[in-house]
């Protein structure tokens, strides 16, 4: 067995890194043809380890040679790849079974017409580099309003959607930060911390200027997240900088923007609900009931309904929300969470 380091420590530390000590996060292998032993050299991707967890920002190759021996590489051998941990022999390979492999494709074919078994086709690609979503606001004058939920659900299994069982209902509590001059929110941006069971995550959007919805309630925004350290959170709550990506973006977002404080709580049941099409394309609609709290008091509650692709083509999700906007008389809304806490709070 080739025994790998996980930890390496330079001495002296390289010149563009704060920390000598880097941490293996990932592999390149390669098998030896003859025996299928791996052989006695893998690159390895490592990143640097501070005091306040690992940097995934940034990271260096190296060859190893288990003799010990290391160097830095700018990339490693094309001809090695990431180790597999599931090996699927080919059915070529195996004679005992089919010496030529288009036999079991083309039985696959008339097994999959004759029981009407429809590939999945691949989820459409994003035509920028915006997320995209559409928001619905439930009005006052629409009646109970969780039973609008359960008519979105009816109106997508009528459009002949699946999977529209959803999960139970959930808190969550996001805290934006700003600065006292709203800085972020005049540039179009926010930024977020939530703590959920097992994560820890700062979260930076961005609206550009330029960026005009092309329908009603359609959402644009380009989002940075990353996951942070317990001295990272305090930190971040005394007013102090952080190393977190997204932090370190803002001030190319909001070039004024002064000392971050905690302005505003929104706590958000949130029930999830995932749609497919026929073609296993998928979407994802929130069912939200919103409170904000701010300067000791308590707004909302807003009701929103959001709908995302998650590989849906995009006409179809705007088909969506214009049906869904029409028959239960839903306003669209162009404002984020954040945005609509500080028009309470202005």
């Amino acid at each position: 067995e080739i025994v790998t380091p996980n930890l390496y420590y330079f001495q002296p530390c390289p010149d563009d890194s704060p920390s000598p000590l880097f941490a293996r996060q990932y592999e390149k292998v390669k098998h030896n043809e003859s025996n299928g032993a791996l052989t006695e050299t893998q690159y390895h991707r490592i990143h640097p380890l501070h005091k306040w967890g690992l940097d995934l920002d940034h990271y260096k190759w190296i060859e190893w040679k288990i003799n010990g021996n290391v160097r830095f590489v700018e990339y490693p051998n094309p001809l090695y790849h990431g180790k597999d941990y599931w090996v699927i022999p080919s059915l070529s390979d195996d004679n005992g079974r089919c010496k030529n492999a288009t036999a079991y494709f083309r039985r696959l074919r008339e097994l999959m017409s004759q029981y009407e078994v429809i590939p999945s086709a691949p989820p459409e690609e994003p035509q920028n580099y915006f997320e995209q979503e559409f928001k619905l606001m439930v009005n006052e004058d629409t009646g109970d309003r969780k039973k609008i939920f359960q008519r979105v659900k009816n109106i997508l299994r009528d459009l002949g959607y699946e999977g529209l069982d959803s999960g139970v209902a959930r808190e969550q509590v996001d805290c934006y930060f700003d600065d006292d001059n709203f800085h972020l929110y005049n540039n179009g941006a926010s930024f977020r911390f939530r703590e959920t069971k097992g994560s820890a995550r700062v979260t930076l959007k961005v609206r550009p200027n330029q960026s005009k919805p092309q329908s009603a309630g359609e959402y644009r925004r380009i989002e940075e997240e990353s996951t942070i350290s317990i001295a990272q959170k305090e930190a971040l709550y005394r007013g102090e900088k952080i190393t977190s990506l997204p932090y370190r973006l803002i001030p190319y977002v909001a070039p004024d923007c002064g000392k971050l404080k905690h302005l505003v709580t929104v706590r958000t049941n949130r029930e999830i609900m995932e749609v497919k099409n026929n073609r296993h394309q998928k979407a994802e609609l929130c069912f939200d009931i919103t409170h904000y709290e701010i300067n000791g008091g308590t707004f909302g509650p807003d009701i929103e309904i959001e709908i995302e692709s998650k590989g849906l083509p995009r006409k179809d999700i705007e088909a969506i929300a214009s049906l869904l906007e029409d028959e239960l008389k839903l306003t669209p809304s162009p404002y984020s969470k954040y945005e609509r806490a500080v028009r309470y709070l202005k």
